[in-house]
């Protein structure tokens, strides 16, 4: 859009990154307080910086530190109070943009990963899937962000990332991430097929999330785990509860915690801030493991304190199986054969 009909009119100063290093040393803030004279003319902010290790720059941190710290002091007026400002951090290679809250606190921990396998179940382990899943752990793990491009249509910006691994050269699964309002994108994930390997467990993302956020609500089925084949006895309606009772106490840790049907789901701290993910009939788990976690524990005793909560937001999740013994197989209709193409969409909200 353009500075007539938004009536906005910006500017970008080329000569940033150098101000910024100019006001490193202590005994030199003229380049700083340049910065802040500007600012009070200002009506917003807009703060971009590169990306280190799925972080902001130490230097702009260092600098708006020290920027926000001296402004307002020795009688001069604030030049930030009242004042929105926005921080936009691009990973490239690690394919995400920076997501936080609307208190402007960081959501992820790392960059989402594809979620297209699950911990074994006692199922698995008795008819073999917990080896047949083994091509999808290594996708979901040992992709990486291989090219990434940025589009513009509509006055929306998206984001598109292509995963791919060696192990597999000539496939890449795509998502994109499309910025439609201030404070929510939409996610697309698209899975082109796979020929000629088993079954799907799953199609989805991982989300690592900051460990203070552990209250979910949640509009789907419940109010406990339930699968595509496993939720006769479950109702749709509003169900909350703690992350750390996300996963259920089975005498061996495995998959579990699983809520179908799902239409919204809100992972926040005490104070209510942090993430809502809406869409059409997704299935939904949030708990403080990895699958990976769960594989490698014997008995619930042996998770430990977790540094994280786990959100995996999937289209689907292949069903449990073991119908008439344990080790039965999963019913043809609740199976997701790999060679078909798949897309689901998302959208993902700051609270």
């Amino acid at each position: 859009m353009t500075e007539e009909k938004t009536r906005i009119h910006t500017r970008i100063s080329p000569e940033t990154e150098q101000k910024i290093a100019a006001a490193m040393p202590l005994s030199n803030c003229r380049s700083q307080n340049e910065f802040v004279e500007k600012a009070r003319e200002a009506d917003g902010f807009v703060f971009a910086t590169p990306v280190y290790y799925a972080h902001p720059s130490g230097r702009i941190f260092s600098f708006l530190d020290r920027a926000f710290y001296s402004n307002g002091r020795a009688g001069m007026p604030d030049a930030f109070r009242f004042k929105p400002g926005a921080s936009v951090a691009v990973a490239r290679r690690g394919g995400i943009i920076s997501f936080r809250d609307r208190l402007g606190r960081e959501t992820l921990l790392r960059a989402p990963q594809l979620s297209l396998f699950r911990a074994s179940t006692d199922n698995d382990r008795g008819n073999g899937n917990n080896i047949q899943q083994g091509v999808y752990h290594l996708i979901s793990r040992h992709s990486a962000c291989s090219d990434a491009d940025i589009q513009q249509e509509a006055g929306r910006t998206t984001l598109v990332y292509r995963y791919t691994t060696p192990m597999l050269p000539d496939f890449a699964v795509t998502v994109r991430y499309t910025v439609h309002s201030q404070d929510a994108l939409d996610v697309t994930v698209d899975w082109p097929g796979l020929p000629n390997q088993p079954d799907m467990p799953a199609l989805g993302l991982s989300f690592q999330l900051d460990p203070r956020l552990t209250r979910v609500r949640c509009y789907g089925y419940g109010p406990d785990e339930n699968y595509i084949d496993r939720r006769e006895g479950a109702y749709l309606g509003w169900h909350s509860w703690n992350a750390a009772d996300g996963m259920t106490r089975y005498c061996k840790p495995q998959e579990s915690g699983n809520r179908t049907g799902v239409q919204v789901v809100s992972v926040t701290d005490a104070d209510g801030h942090g993430v809502e993910i809406s869409g059409d009939n997704l299935e939904v788990s949030v708990q403080p493991w990895l699958p990976e976690e769960l594989e490698a524990a014997y008995h619930p005793s042996d998770l430990m304190g977790s540094v994280r909560t786990v959100l995996d937001v999937a289209m689907f999740r292949k069903g449990i199986g073991g119908d008439d013994s344990w080790g039965a197989p999963v019913l043809p209709q609740f199976c997701y054969p790999a060679d078909k193409p798949y897309t689901f969409t998302f959208t993902m909200k700051a609270l």
